[in-house]
């Protein structure tokens, strides 16, 4: 039994042993039919993914350096705009276009259009001559400035243009005027080696489709034409792969995308898959460019053949004996490596979600989405401290301090914007939001037929700040010219007038008072003497007198300010009433400034009324605006008030409601400026019909009230 043992023991063992030896070599041919099939798989991925890295690095230099290009010639263009603008009646000489074009070497031709086309100014280079394309350059020049003025202010350019032994393009940019339109259009003629060059390669390689689209989706001349066709009709996409891009492109991301061979057929790239790299060209002032370069992947193809030509050999055996099996490890294999991509997916777009919320918190202005119901769906940081309800709302709700007509008009500005999409603005509107009237800049920016739930973004910049500091930066300029204008009165004016008046006493002292003649001298002399009065009058406003403030106690002011007018008061047959309290405090003031502040306030005051008009000077301890602690003073009158067209301007140098030769315009604008110099602050309300009201807010002497002293203002 022992003997007949062994050969059965062994006859097992060989028997267990078959299936092991064969599960062996089965997992081994398995092992290698998987690893082959790993090792072709990740090398291909590899090499797309090196290739499409490359390609998207390279599209993100060409779209940074595009940028710097369209940047820098836009800057230009608006400098050649600033330049020619009509400035007292005429244009600028053309000497300042040329110097732009020697300091611009890529330039070589600029011509100013207005706003009907017609040339204005036109300067080109010393060293360019156009020769016989001169009538072609012209026609661009012209074509290319009324798509711009027709366009609202988008930099266009032109198809490149071959002059002599030079590849050119022609640029052209609106130039707005004082009411914001298109005033005029600057077209430059500008060397294509040195403006866009990288573009200009790309789209001169025939292994490469470029697609460079305009800031309202626009394709550029330098487009290829199937691209260009598509991504003015998506509709007409050859494949849902190029659909998808453009809604990416339009988006405003940046990446790659693959398009199928029969797409890369189509665009005449061979028959191979094609690489599209896209970019924003997120430019200073004229809106996101894109630009898309579509590259043949056959340029891979030999080193796939070598990689497969290599592997071949070694998993031709494995292929033909575990190709089910091996067919369901890739299947496994690439479902587990779709899952992962999935996963990674998801975790970067919950983080670009979270980036994005965290960005628009971080915007100054409030941004609001709403739904194609017009159901207020999300908003920023901004917005949500001012809301009192939960969202969904809707926008009255989202802006509850706010007039019914300013919630219909900014819908209205939404469904304008949804049905034509393109973004409708309001620059600079006054209108009263979050509870108080602002100049506001209001965008209504469609979002397209795929976000139901986000159909439109609403976004309200508050930017009544700017026009402050816009206004304060007028009126400064205002100042400097009428001190130049001053100072050239009084020298070129003032003498032959002392002159002329002193030849009239001269003469009416040699006739006499009662010759026939001497009430006219006597008229000459006096109204020579009321020109050298305005003269003066505007030389002491543009030489301000440095305040010399010390602790100024209001109720003297307003003793002299009575003396002062109270004949003039009962001439105008107007009631004036000076309600300056003893226990004022003390105010930090030059005297002299605060007295003409006053006067010229209540003067203005009285020149409002008709005669039985009531004025009232009055001063209280107050806080203002700004926090600090002050006296206010407040002129009230009940006469005409002002138009609401002329509230704006009441600060102004020369401006003035009176009649001629009433008024220089200087009297409410030199108060603005002596509180300006005090650090104090000045208000007008006024309402047409019931009178104006001047509150002036003038900082304290000391921490504390001081007690009057026993002095008379000088």
């Amino acid at each position: 039994m022992g003997s007949e043992a062994q050969p059965f023991e062994a006859e097992t063992l060989v028997t267990r042993g078959i299936p092991i030896a064969l599960g062996a070599l089965f997992l081994l041919l398995a092992a290698i039919v998987v690893g082959a099939s790993r090792l072709i798989e990740r090398d291909h991925a590899l090499l797309l993914e090196r290739f499409a890295g490359e390609r998207a690095r390279q599209v993100q230099q060409i779209a940074e350096l595009s940028r710097l290009d369209l940047d820098g010639m836009a800057v230009v263009l608006r400098l050649a705009g600033d330049v020619t603008r009509p400035r007292d009646g005429g244009l600028v000489a053309p000497a300042a276009l040329d110097a732009l074009l020697v300091a611009s070497p890529q330039l070589r031709l600029v011509r100013v259009f207005d706003a009907a086309g017609r040339t204005q100014v036109s300067a080109a280079h010393p060293a360019f001559s156009a020769g016989a394309q001169q009538s072609a350059v012209d026609g661009e020049l012209r074509l290319a400035a009324a798509r711009s003025l027709s366009r609202g202010g988008e930099l266009e350019l032109s198809a490149p243009l071959a002059v002599g032994d030079r590849s050119m393009r022609v640029y052209a940019l609106s130039v707005a005027g004082a009411d914001g339109r298109p005033s005029g259009a600057v077209a430059a003629l500008v060397d294509s080696e040195r403006l866009l060059a990288r573009l200009g390669v790309l789209a001169a390689d025939p292994a490469l489709r470029v697609l460079f689209l305009g800031p309202r989706g626009r394709p550029t001349p330098s487009s290829d034409p199937l691209l260009a066709a598509v991504a003015l009709e998506p509709a007409r996409a050859p494949s849902p792969e190029l659909a998808r891009l453009l809604e990416r492109l339009k988006a405003g991301e940046q990446g790659t995308g693959w398009l199928p061979a029969t797409q890369a057929v189509a665009l005449g790239l061979g028959e191979a898959e094609a690489l599209a790299a896209f970019s924003p060209v997120r430019t200073d002032g004229l809106g996101t460019w894109s630009l898309v370069v579509v590259t043949s992947t056959s340029v891979l193809s030999a080193a796939e053949g070598s990689l497969k030509r290599r592997l071949g050999g070694a998993a031709a055996a494995a292929v033909l004996v575990l190709l089910a099996f091996g067919g369901l490890m890739v299947a496994l294999a690439r479902k587990s490596a779709l899952a992962h991509e999935r996963g990674v997916h998801a975790a970067r777009l919950a983080q670009l979600h979270q980036r994005t919320e965290r960005t628009l918190d971080n915007i100054p202005a409030a941004v609001l989405t709403l739904s194609r119901r017009g159901q207020v769906t999300a908003a920023n940081r901004v917005l949500r401290e001012r809301m009192t309800g939960q969202l969904p709302c809707t926008l009255a709700e989202a802006l509850p301090n706010s007039p019914s007509a300013v919630v219909t008009r900014l819908s209205a500005l939404v469904e304008q914007a949804a049905h034509s999409q393109v973004v409708q603005s309001l620059h600079g509107e006054r209108l009263a939001l979050f509870g108080s009237e602002g100049q506001y800049s209001v965008h209504a920016v469609p979002l397209g037929e795929p976000f139901h739930e986000a159909h439109a973004l609403l976004v309200i910049e508050d930017v009544s700040e700017v026009h402050a500091l816009e206004s304060q930066l007028l009126r400064a300029e205002k100042l400097a010219t009428i001190g130049v204008l001053a100072a050239g009165l009084a020298h070129e004016i003032g003498t032959p007038l002392g002159i002329v008046r002193a030849r009239g006493e001269y003469v009416l002292g040699k006739l006499g008072r009662d010759h026939p003649q001497a009430h006219g001298l006597e008229v000459i002399v006096d109204q020579i003497d009321r020109v050298s009065r305005t003269i003066r009058r505007m030389l002491d406003f543009s030489r301000v007198t440095p305040a010399a403030v010390r602790p100024t106690a209001p109720a003297q002011v307003g003793a002299w300010l009575g003396e002062v007018l109270r004949y003039e008061a009962q001439r105008r047959k107007v009631e004036l009433r000076i309600a300056l309290a003893e226990t004022l405090p003390r105010v930090s003031a030059d005297p002299d400034q605060l007295q003409q502040l006053l006067l010229n306030l209540v003067m203005n005051a009285c020149d409002a009324c008709d005669a039985g008009g009531h004025v009232t000077l009055s001063a209280s301890r107050d806080t203002a605006t700004s926090g600090w602690p002050c006296v206010r003073f407040e002129v009230l009158d009940d006469g005409c008030g002002i138009q609401p067209e002329h509230r704006q301007g009441v600060f102004d140098p020369f401006f003035t409601t009176k009649k001629r030769g009433q008024g220089t315009g200087l009297g409410l604008t030199v108060a603005a400026q002596i509180v300006r110099n005090h650090g104090g602050e000045i208000e007008l309300t006024s309402e047409v019909g019931e009178g104006t009201r001047v509150s002036v807010y003038w900082p304290l002497a000391g921490p504390t009230p001081l007690e009057p002293r026993d002095e008379q203002p000088s």
